[in-house]
């Protein structure tokens, strides 16, 4: 015999497989009150911030480093959107190792669409290698479809909506609309990452290929990437671009040499950017003094 119970809300006595655990109101009532909550607070007035808080990282950032959120107080959401890259990559890695483990659990011939409601064959949905069963959850018409419907919405926003000056996500600067690239699928109506980025990403993308494609022609001795033990990470050492006292855990490992590099890990980083932006900028110059020719 099925166990009753009565919802608090609506007074009507129905089977505890309709209640969550430990609740008096019923699944359908709770829903019904926390979409009136959520309704509630998206019609609030925002405050507007330059500057909050990371609740994951705990650093004070700009409100173009978060995302929106119209149910929180100031429109934005609590944590960076660098916390939320890194904790969304850690969970598709820990479905991936799990349907890894057991390939043949999760292998499924037919499977259905969430957007349609239809069983459909295997074949019908794109892949996604983060998910239990390697597949999507939509199929490949209705993401078709969702994907034309959000285009147009878009389009429809940037034609009412004019920009000069817009921030390149990756090296953090403010540039000219004419050093991004135009992109549908943005509010905007142009791409998150400025040319030059984009550029420098394209090259090193396709060097690494190239080393990839090398080492395995070549063959490929692997090193052993292990720091000796023997060594106190806690040992000062002055950093030779910034002449500043910092210990071994703010330095590189070269396993090559087995040495520390002599630059920390901060300088380092900005003398291989430095680096890769001078040399994609006298790469254009010369396709450009060659077009002028």
């Amino acid at each position: 015999m099925v166990d009753e119970k009565q919802c608090v809300s609506c007074r009507e006595v129905k089977p505890t497989t309709e209640f969550h655990l430990k609740k008096s109101d019923c699944k359908q009532c709770s829903n019904f009150k926390r979409k009136e909550r959520l309704l509630k607070l998206a019609l609030k007035p925002k405050e507007f911030v330059v500057e909050k808080q990371c609740a994951r990282c705990n650093r004070i950032k700009l409100r173009e480093e978060f995302l929106t959120d119209k149910y929180t107080k100031d429109g934005l959401r609590n944590s960076c959107h660098d916390c939320e890259k890194l904790l969304q990559l850690k969970y598709d890695l820990a479905v991936k190792a799990r349907r890894e483990a057991n390939p043949g659990l999760y292998q499924v011939a037919e499977k259905k669409c969430s957007c349609c409601k239809e069983v459909k064959e295997r074949s019908e949905f794109s892949k996604h290698s983060y998910s239990l069963d390697g597949l999507q959850t939509y199929c490949k018409v209705c993401r078709g479809e969702l994907g034309k419907k959000r285009r147009e919405k878009l389009k429809e926003q940037f034609l009412e909506r004019v920009i000069t000056e817009k921030r390149c996500n990756n090296c953090r600067e403010t540039k000219n609309v004419t050093e991004f690239t135009k992109s549908l699928s943005s509010k905007d109506g142009f791409s998150n990452t400025c040319r030059m980025c984009m550029s420098i990403q394209y090259r090193i993308r396709k060097r690494e290929k190239q080393i990839k494609e090398r080492i395995e022609a070549i063959g490929y001795v692997e090193i052993e990437k292990v720091i000796p033990k023997d060594i106190d990470l806690n040992q000062i050492k002055i950093c030779t671009k910034c002449k500043m006292e910092k210990t071994l855990h703010e330095f590189n490992y070269s396993y090559t040499v087995k040495k520390f590099r002599s630059q920390c890990k901060q300088c380092g980083k900005e003398t291989r950017h430095n680096y890769t932006v001078n040399n994609e900028i006298k790469r254009l110059q010369r396709l450009k003094q060659r077009r002028d020719l």
